[in-house]
């Protein structure tokens, strides 16, 4: 090889690198063209780029939330009103209606959720921005009442169903019911609050103020009842008739450490079994 030869290679080399950092530079420059092309078009429709992308990503997460909340109110709002028109038993028309059964508390309690819950996201996918306050409330609501209550009222009827088939309804009044609706009232809460726990993020309160609100709803419905037996001289509930006043209070003792119990279950549920997917995208979101 010879000398000049030796001597261009540098040269060529240099060349060589002087294009390649011209092309990056061109190429570089095209890309904040292309970026502020967009942000024009953007800015010129009034949403910023940093907005849009957060709104895009926001309504991503809320909808499915929204749609899944939104067809579980219509589901309660079915089944309440079939229940309020169809259903007219001889037990609703005595003192404290339809108001004196659990099961019928629980579907008003979980309709009041599941709505307030969809409208909760709705607010946050049209102002692109979360109501706290309104997000707040329904966590509370949730993890002391609905959570607890609603799969109450499943473990309860069914394991009070399996010992006596008319232990909660007697025998006339329980064949009126129609098979889709009593699955209705007794299962389908117990698995719509188990949804909704794995789903999505529920910030829980500190268990003290949890336990105590849910033992405050124990508490003011055993006192509901043990009204209605005073004053009007009937037990709620056929299986309690043939229980002794210590072992109907030992089954109310029960069922306040089964709530206590539920709670914590969903307690953990929300903070530990969650889809490692869903902390995820809930971190992001939040």
């Amino acid at each position: 090889m010879s000398q000049n030869t030796c001597n261009e290679l540098p040269l060529t080399k240099k060349k060589l690198d002087s294009h390649k950092i011209e092309r990056s530079t061109r190429d570089a420059g095209s890309c904040r063209l292309l970026h502020d092309i967009h942000e024009f078009k953007m800015s010129w429709n009034g949403v910023p780029v940093a907005k849009a992308t957060a709104g895009r990503t926001m309504a991503t997460s809320v909808f499915p939330r929204l749609l899944f909340r939104y067809v579980f109110c219509l589901v309660h709002l079915i089944g309440i009103s079939y229940h309020c028109i169809e259903m007219d038993l001889d037990a609703y028309r005595v003192f404290g209606g339809r108001f004196k059964f659990l099961t019928f508390l629980n579907m008003i309690l979980q309709w009041i959720y599941f709505t307030s819950a969809a409208v909760t996201d709705f607010h946050t996918l049209v102002k692109k921005r979360k109501s706290e306050v309104m997000a707040y409330l329904c966590d509370i609501l949730f993890a002391t009442w609905v959570f607890p209550v609603g799969l109450a009222v499943s473990l309860l009827f069914w394991a009070l169903y399996l010992m006596d088939p008319y232990s909660c309804q007697n025998e006339r009044e329980a064949n009126l019911i129609p098979t889709w609706l009593n699955q209705y009232m007794h299962t389908l809460p117990g698995i719509a609050v188990l949804l909704e726990v794995l789903l999505f993020k529920h910030e829980y309160p500190s268990k003290s103020t949890g336990i105590r609100g849910v033992l405050g709803f124990g508490i003011m419905y055993t006192i509901w009842i043990f009204l209605i037996a005073y004053y009007a001289e009937f037990w709620v509930y056929p299986f309690l008739e043939k229980m002794s006043l210590p072992w109907i209070v030992c089954f109310f003792g029960c069922a306040f450490v089964l709530l206590v119990l539920l709670y914590l279950l969903g307690d953990w549920l929300a903070q530990e079994k969650q889809p490692a997917a869903f902390q995820h995208n809930l971190k992001k979101e939040n």
